[in-house]
């Protein structure tokens, strides 16, 4: 009786030794050390690791697709949403798209994507510098003036390329009576005997007639001119010391 005893705690004690093998995609390490508070005589410890396999991977992220990302300019990684966990590593599926048009890097926390056109996404908002060629001097400054932006070329009928941002100068054949002067680094001008042509009168109301200046004006032999514009409106409101302002409606 005392062999067979002792063989049992043997084969008992072979068991402990072999533990659980490591699955992939495990994630779980915690380990159990709760002590045996029970008021009995047994005072023993249980400091045995928990090795149960993990085998969801959705706790190593597989449920978090990644975002859509351009390849290069013109082609997307789409991410369709299957995954498969692979020796612990989540795989994800995607297709690669060839775009029409650009491949456009999306905001932070937002898809990357193909452009629908050459001018999706794109805000015409550096103003170029008003620019001396030759003696002509081409004007952009009304648009900062106005707080106005350019327009998106999206045929490329008046830019390089289709995409490219397209702005309409004020221009000023050989400044008239003045002259071209360049400043480099900053806006070119044109001199009108010493005074920059860029003053205009306010806009002003007479009757229901309402003239606007333009914001730029010409240099004659006597000095800057600005063009006139007319407005029938339905009501002129006089602003004192400032612009008049039309109202059509």
């Amino acid at each position: 009786m005392k062999k067979i005893t002792l063989i049992l705690v043997v084969l008992l004690l072979g068991a402990c030794d072999s533990g659980l093998g490591t699955f992939p995609g495990a994630g779980d390490t915690d380990s159990d050390t709760d002590t045996d508070s029970d008021t009995d005589s047994d005072s023993d410890t249980d400091s045995d690791t928990d090795t149960d396999p993990d085998t969801d991977c959705t706790e190593t992220g597989c449920l978090n697709v990644p975002l859509d990302e351009c390849d290069d300019d013109t082609h997307l990684v789409n991410y369709t949403g299957g995954s498969v966990c692979i020796d612990g590593t989540c795989e994800y599926e995607f297709n690669i798209e060839a775009c029409g048009f650009e491949c456009e890097v999306g905001d932070d926390g937002e898809d990357d994507y193909c452009k629908d056109t050459p001018c999706d996404g794109v805000v015409c908002d550096e103003i170029p510098e008003d620019e001396c060629i030759g003696e002509d001097l081409y004007y952009y400054s009304h648009y900062t003036a106005e707080g106005a932006t350019g327009e998106c070329d999206e045929e490329g009928m008046y830019t390089p390329e289709p995409g490219d941002c397209f702005f309409s100068p004020y221009f000023f054949p050989n400044c008239g009576a003045g002259d071209c002067i360049v400043v480099a680094g900053g806006n070119d001008y044109c001199d009108c005997f010493g005074e920059i042509c860029d003053d205009p009168p306010d806009s002003s109301c007479e009757d229901l007639i309402m003239t606007e200046y333009a914001p730029v004006g010409n240099c004659g032999s006597s000095g800057c001119s600005y063009a006139e514009y007319a407005y029938i409106c339905t009501t002129c409101e006089v602003v004192p010391g400032g612009d008049d302002i039309c109202h059509a409606s």
